[in-house]
């Protein structure tokens, strides 16, 4: 497998990209991140019911993450939504209006970035068994990989229930089944969450299985004296970035069903044959309303080449120290 070694200045911005869809209504902005805590009202795209779209993102080498995502509702309860996609640098979620939704309350923390080009390799399953009380889960490292994050599993027999902590983790989905236990058919609620924390705390009222897929990823650079020790069949992640472009030969496309780290991540079935080169789009920046010399720790209003950037029309705000 050959992986280039991407080499560019990366100046961070402090901002996250909003953007609401509602019936043909879209709404985009910039919002400059002062906060760790942000609420984004959206009541205004749910007065007539159905569901709206809402997603967030992160520059994904920026050190700021999303740790956690809630509903806010209108007596300013906070309660938990699924996701479409999670990660702690991209929120995609489909909010149901017929609730008395209020807005989108998100925390933000620090958090490393992501490498643009990694080899992901899927872990062993972990399970466990919970019948009363709250289970601490330590997911176990592997030398020379880093982890990315875990698909956790939460099979509660009816008619227990059970939660997992939100801090890095969203659901994905829920469903209510009939499954197999010993040869005896009985009914179960199924949780499927995504968490990037390396501790799981579970919390059980019944007897609930817990099942823990891991994910690791070695970045490009650190991949040519891998020795892969997990029996699972490796991917080449690319996370990706609105200033570069892909292209790969001897590659396939796949959809493992996984959450996707930002807005433009792939994933590619790994090979030793298969290729990935890129191409860097320019990006020009200008300072719009400043000198040169007012400049120095102050926040200032910037336009890219073009008036874009990451895909955002118009400007924003940075911070230069």
């Amino acid at each position: 497998m050959i992986l280039p070694i991407l080499s560019y200045a990366q100046v961070t911005i402090n901002y996250m990209g909003i953007n609401i869809y509602y019936g043909n209504q879209t709404y985009t902005e910039t919002i400059n991140i002062t906060s760790n805590q942000l609420i984004i009202p959206i009541y205004q795209y749910c007065s007539q019911g159905g569901n709206a779209l809402f997603s967030a993102y992160l520059d994904p080498l920026s050190n700021l993450g999303i740790v956690s995502v809630s509903l806010v509702l209108y007596n300013g309860s906070l309660i938990s939504i699924p996701v479409i996609n999670y990660s702690p640098k991209y929120v995609d979620a489909r909010i149901d209006c017929s609730l008395p939704v209020y807005g989108i309350y998100l925390r933000i923390s620090s958090y490393g970035s992501y490498p643009l080009e990694a080899l992901v390799i899927p872990g062993s399953n972990i399970t466990y068994t919970l019948t009363q009380g709250s289970l601490n889960i330590s997911i176990p490292s592997i030398p020379g990989l880093n982890y990315l994050f875990s698909i956790v599993r939460l099979i509660s027999i009816s008619p227990a229930k059970a939660s997992i902590s939100n801090y890095l983790t969203a659901e994905l989905g829920m469903e209510h089944s009939n499954i197999n236990i010993d040869s005896i058919s009985t009914y179960a609620e199924i949780a499927t969450y995504v968490t990037y924390s390396s501790n799981v705390d579970v919390t059980a009222n019944g007897t609930t299985y817990i099942v823990i897929t891991p994910y690791y990823y070695a970045p490009a650079v650190n991949t040519q004296n891998l020795i892969i020790t997990t029996s699972s069949s490796p991917m080449i992640m690319l996370t990706g970035a609105p200033w570069i472009k892909y292209h790969y030969s001897n590659c396939s496309l796949v959809n493992p069903g996984m959450p996707r780290i930002t807005p433009w991540t792939t994933y590619l079935s790994y090979t030793p044959y298969c290729v990935v080169n890129e191409s860097i789009s320019p990006v020009t920046v200008n300072i719009v309303g400043a000198s040169m010399q007012g400049l120095r720790c102050n926040n200032v209003f910037i336009t890219t080449g073009g008036g874009s950037i990451m895909g955002l029309t118009g400007s924003l705000a940075i911070n230069l120290c």
